[in-house]
């Protein structure tokens, strides 16, 4: 949807957020790092067509294609 998120600095946030472009990060557990994050930050400045274009990085179609293109390759060599 083009819209950035906050996120644990934890698990597959990790692999999929990109801290200050598509999202902020805020140390697992720390409920006030979370309040602070969601009143400091300005969430007007992220640019929607970046979170999207980082979000189809994992959509079905990206994984799809990933798992042909491993096959492809895995029948050629």
């Amino acid at each position: 949807a083009g819209r950035p998120v906050l996120a644990a600095d934890a698990g597959g946030a990790r692999e999929t957020v990109v801290s200050g472009v598509t999202g902020v990060f805020f140390p697992v557990g720390d409920v006030d790092a979370l309040a602070e994050a969601m009143r400091q930050v300005d969430w007007t400045r992220f640019d929607p067509a970046a979170c999207r274009a980082q979000a189809d990085r994992f959509s079905v179609a990206a994984f799809q294609a990933g798992i042909a293109d491993q096959v492809r390759r895995e029948r050629e060599g």
